[in-house]
């Protein structure tokens, strides 16, 4: 079980005034370091919060502030190389990303994966969020030739740690083959597409998801050129919808086939929330959810895309940006009174 970062430093700080009251100063110096340590990062986590609070506002560039500060923090506490970075990299990306700022995104993105790879490895199921927004970002750019690759890696990890046939693996084996045929790869694409329909037969997946699957294969005959076997493909895709209710998309699936990218919403990173303190220790492994270390809390760019997929309403509570205030002036205060409490507990062991 993991051990949050306010356990560490209760830990740390208990220990040190053991070790000084047996007059072992030396001892009791390391742990009141290590406890201020600790309580640095305690601001990393609630400067990480409020980002996330106001990016759900939509005030991204408080949020760039935010998850800036918080990255500072992390740096400085754990160095730039720590994998503990990554997570804090990501949410210092998603503003950029959201505000159509790509080349700022890309390069976090690219950061964190570069630490991620150089100490996890390459198919670490702790890579599957920054994979997949560098591969969003890249498909946001219809750049298929980068995103491809990407979202073959996203896959690989998703199949090694959930299976073939999981869902999420079966969204992304979609994913890969519309990037593929974007690219002109259409028998690769096919060859994909038959697989994730063979596997959900096996699995008697529903019709839906069926539908989906065959949308996706008529589109790529379409784009090879193969007009008359894409439109037989999508007829019996939209029969297949008929029983699951109707779709206007489904209905005139032959004249117009769904033209978006397959979704890999499993993948999706979800929308922004407070963290607790145990989740968000920055020196101890968070707890393992789906197979990863880090935890996942990266602002979701499906709701808040600025092309207007989805834009989310606006906060119903208007105390909201008195809360970003009160959470502002509550790490002064802390920082203030840290400073404070160090230079006590230096008085107390050297008598000044």
């Amino acid at each position: 079980m993991a051990v949050s970062t306010e356990e560490r430093w209760k830990e740390h700080n208990e220990t040190g005034r053991r070790h000084f009251e047996r007059a072992e100063f030396a001892e009791a110096e390391q742990q009141y370091i290590a406890a201020l340590r600790q309580a640095t990062l305690l601001g990393a986590v609630t400067l990480t919060e409020l980002g996330q609070v106001a990016f759900s506002l939509r005030d991204f560039t408080q949020a760039e502030s935010y998850f800036r500060r918080a990255l500072t923090i992390r740096e400085q506490a754990l160095g730039t190389e720590s994998v503990d970075l990554m997570q804090a990299l990501n949410d210092l990306a998603a503003p950029y990303y959201l505000r159509g700022e790509l080349e700022q995104a890309e390069r976090l993105y690219r950061r964190a994966l570069t630490i991620g790879e150089a100490q996890l490895g390459d198919l670490s199921p702790d890579l599957a969020v920054t994979l997949s927004n560098l591969a969003r970002l890249h498909q946001r750019k219809a750049d298929w030739r980068a995103a491809a690759p990407l979202l073959g890696r996203l896959l690989a990890i998703k199949q090694r740690s959930l299976g073939e046939s999981h869902p999420h693996a079966i969204s992304l084996m979609l994913a890969v083959a519309n990037a593929r045929s974007s690219l002109g790869e259409h028998e690769v694409a096919e060859e994909l597409v038959r697989r994730v329909l063979a596997l959900q037969e096996r699995a008697q997946a529903g019709d839906s998801e069926m539908v989906r699957s065959l949308n996706a294969l008529a589109k790529i005959y379409m784009a090879s050129g193969k007009t008359q076997l894409g439109g037989e493909i999508a007829d019996k895709a939209a029969q297949r919808q008929k029983r699951v209710g109707s779709v206007p998309r489904a209905r005139n699936t032959r004249a117009r086939l769904d033209r978006d990218t397959p979704d890999f919403s499993a993948d999706t990173p979800p929308t922004p929330k407070p963290r607790s303190r145990q989740a968000a220790s920055s020196l101890a492994p968070p707890t393992p959810e789906s197979s990863s270390r880090m935890p996942s809390h990266t602002p979701d760019m499906r709701a808040l895309t600025p092309d207007g997929a989805g834009t989310p309403a606006k906060p119903s509570t208007p105390q909201a940006p008195g809360l970003i205030k009160a959470y502002a002036q509550m790490i002064e205060s802390a920082e203030d009174a840290r400073r404070g409490k160090h230079r006590s507990i230096w008085s107390k062991i050297f008598g000044r």
